[in-house]
């Protein structure tokens, strides 16, 4: 999971600068997507899926409301 290299994945993005964008993914949901965006993640990937691979709308609408408050 991408969390679980934060620090690994901060590193990158502050070493590319403004070369290439570090896109985290993996496992990112509403519940830590804050991390990211501490961290200076403009961008991240989640699929927004539960347990049997579907879309799970209300994940969706918590991770858009958390980057709504962030903006």
């Amino acid at each position: 999971k991408a969390i679980d290299h934060i620090d690994q994945l901060s590193n990158l993005q502050l070493g590319a600068k403004d070369s290439i964008i570090i896109l985290p993914g993996g496992g990112i949901r509403s519940s830590n997507v804050g991390s990211f965006l501490k961290h200076g993640f403009k961008e991240v990937h989640s699929a927004c899926v539960d347990a049997n691979a579907q879309l799970d709308l209300e994940e969706l609408e918590n991770l858009l409301n958390k980057l709504r408050i962030t903006q």
